[in-house]
């Protein structure tokens, strides 16, 4: 029989034993597959579990032969199957009905526009061989950007099982990607694709002073693009450096999660780009800063005219709350591109800035980069509260951030020539 896929086998659970069959045959259900639970005896003793493989057996061998077991066919006629979930539609709940990382929505809005009426069942080994090929030859992106977007899709199986939307085993856990598995081959070579890698930036500030003429120009500058929001505008720079915390999870920062008192930042899972809340501490600078910034907001001075702390945000660059009601798919995709929006404006009034000191490429995020190896460098922190302060979950990750100053490693090199040598004793 063909275009039969067999997914699973027997599963020990401790509710008894069954045996799941991923059926993708038109001969018996029409255009799209269906997935069929068999359950068996309990086997609860040995010749049980025996005579319940047997039968498990028995029914593949049936589908070899193309016929359908009995207990498929009362299935089918008493329950009425229906078609199994696309993994359009799964995306699409899990949009609408979950909390998503702002990455996650990035790439799953993507491919809402690339798989139609693809089952969930389809989801196998070579489904993911092109559709990582796909990727590489036919959109041309890094191998993390492929990698992202394979981790996108493998949370949302991992979400639907949890939710008991579908019944099966997630196939990109049993066939797990690494970003290594996304790199361009010679075979993509040479059919003339353009080979990606994966860019390290590892832009930093070339002295202490380039962050005063940041500041200087902020300061002193009315008419630039953008800085009629100054106050806010130099807040979130100095916030950055202190806290590395990214852009997005800065200007979407709610009141009530800034607490000066125990001097700490949450940031909750529908906020961070990976989905996982975490709590950032705060440094003197960042409640000296903070301060200041919320004199010119009571005060309505400094670009914060019309803003104020009862609309229950510490930034005015993004004041919707969509957790206040419901929304729907189409209404939570509108939002995302209005929050997009709201970051390339203040992308756009970063570049001026870094343009004007001579930091043509120089992005906002590299604040992020020059926050974290500013914290290695201190040697305050070991690598465990670096990645909790980053919010990084592997090491890895982390060492992408961190570039060390040649400068300050001469500085202490030369300390270590002018210490005392130490009286060794034999």
């Amino acid at each position: 029989m063909e275009n039969i896929e067999i997914l699973a086998g027997i599963s020990h659970r401790i509710r008894g034993k069954s045996v799941t069959l991923v059926i993708n045959n038109k001969e018996f259900f029409g255009k799209k597959p269906y997935l069929i639970s068999v359950k068996l005896e309990q086997p609860e003793t040995q010749e049980n579990l025996k005579n319940a493989i047997a039968r498990y057996h028995f029914i593949l061998s049936e589908l070899d032969h193309g016929r359908l077991p009995d207990e498929c066919e009362s299935k089918h006629n008493e329950h009425a199957l229906t078609n199994v979930m696309s993994l359009h539609e799964m995306i699409k709940l899990r949009i609408r009905d979950s909390t998503v990382s702002n990455g996650d929505i990035v790439c799953m809005n993507a491919q809402l526009e690339r798989i139609q009426n693809l089952a969930v069942t389809e989801i196998d080994k070579h489904w993911i061989r092109n559709f990582i090929t796909d990727m590489k030859r036919h959109y041309n992106v890094t191998p993390n950007t492929i990698y992202r977007h394979i981790s996108a899709i493998k949370r949302t199986f991992s979400w639907a099982i949890k939710t008991d939307l579908i019944d099966m085993i997630n196939p990109l856990l049993v066939y797990p990607i690494n970003t290594a598995d996304c790199e361009y081959t010679p075979a993509d070579e040479n059919l003339g694709v353009v080979k990606k890698v994966n860019k390290r930036r590892e832009f930093r500030f070339r002295n202490a002073n380039d962050e005063v003429l940041i500041l200087n120009y902020i300061n002193n500058y009315e008419n630039t693009v953008g800085l009629k929001y100054r106050a806010g505008i130099r807040f979130l720079f100095i916030l950055g450096l202190e806290t590395s915390i990214r852009m997005r999870e800065m200007y979407t920062i709610e009141l009530k999660d800034f607490n000066v008192k125990n001097r700490t930042i949450f940031l909750p899972e529908s906020k961070t780009k990976n989905g996982r809340s975490r709590v950032v501490p705060l440094s003197d600078r960042a409640v000296v800063a903070y301060n200041e910034y919320c004199e010119h907001v009571n005060n309505e001075t400094d670009g914060t005219r019309n803003f104020n702390f009862n609309q229950g945000k510490l930034f005015q660059f993004w004041l919707e709350n969509p957790e206040d009601k419901p929304i729907s798919t189409v209404e939570k995709r509108a939002m995302f591109k209005r929050l997009q929006g709201a970051s390339s404006a203040l992308t756009k009034s970063y570049r001026v800035i870094f343009d004007a000191i001579g930091y043509s490429e120089f992005k906002f995020h590299d604040v992020r980069h020059e926050a974290l190896s500013r914290f290695a460098e201190s040697g305050h922190f070991n690598e465990l509260e670096l990645m909790s302060i980053s919010g990084h979950s592997s090491s890895d990750q982390l060492d992408k951030y961190i570039k060390m100053m040649p400068s300050n490693l001469v500085k202490k090199m030369a300390l270590l020539s002018n210490a005392k040598p130490r009286l060794v004793v034999s």
